[in-house]
């Protein structure tokens, strides 16, 4: 059986009944459950909005992740982590974040495209 198989199946695994709590991109939140016969439930509705639609997280995210050969994805931390860079053999970095500057503009190509991180921007343009 195939791990999809297993998922579909569902009471196979032994799952539990979660409720997740969702916040959307006005930063109104809710909770959601999924019914006994599949339906998705939302309760907890919260109109107001705080403002926050993301997880706040400070802590330093410093590695390259590898793709494929020659491509890897990071975070800003990873961009400014030159031990690492040069460990990678990093030759072109594309920098896609909104007002952060470029590392090491001598030792590296950049490209730069500004994209905000939220849901509606189109990353495929």
């Amino acid at each position: 059986m195939s791990f999809l198989s297993d998922i579909q199946a569902g009471s196979q695994l032994k799952l539990r009944p979660t409720t997740t709590r969702v916040t959307n991109s006005l930063g109104q939140t809710y909770h959601e459950s999924k019914s006994d016969d599949g339906i998705f439930e939302i309760r907890d509705r919260s109109n107001d909005s705080n403002g926050t639609f993301m997880v706040i997280d400070n802590s330093p995210d410093e590695k390259l992740h590898h793709v494929i050969d020659g491509l890897y994805i990071g975070s800003q931390d990873a961009a400014s982590n030159l031990p690492c860079l040069n460990e990678c053999k990093i030759t072109h970095i594309l920098n896609v974040a909104t007002g952060i500057q470029n590392a090491f503009p001598q030792k590296y190509n950049y490209l730069n495209i500004e994209l905000l991180d939220v849901p509606e921007t189109n990353i495929s343009k």
